[in-house]
């Protein structure tokens, strides 16, 4: 499934029992954004970077952020975990 096709299956009626994505088209997303990081990468010189660990599973990532006036304008991460850390990252 591609970006554009699962991005047209998104929808809101506003009904409370509506669910965002269903199960199928999250699945795309997570695999799509595991395969295929966005914003992946170490970044040179960032105004703020951290380190997120999870200790019972062992997901390592860095984040790097650009901030202009207060604002995010970049955001790039780097690591490993399982797909679904990584796709959350992406």
């Amino acid at each position: 499934m591609t970006m554009a096709s699962y991005s047209s299956s998104i929808h809101d009626s506003g009904s409370p029992n509506d669910t965002l994505l269903d199960a199928e088209t999250a699945r795309a997303v997570v695999l799509d954004h595991d395969a295929n990081p966005r914003s992946f990468g170490v970044m040179p010189d960032p105004d703020r970077s951290m380190r997120c660990y999870n200790p019972f599973c062992g997901d390592q990532y860095d984040l790097y952020f650009r901030i202009v006036d207060e604002r995010i304008v970049e955001a790039r991460f780097h690591g490993f975990g399982c797909a679904l850390s990584r796709a959350s990252a992406s």
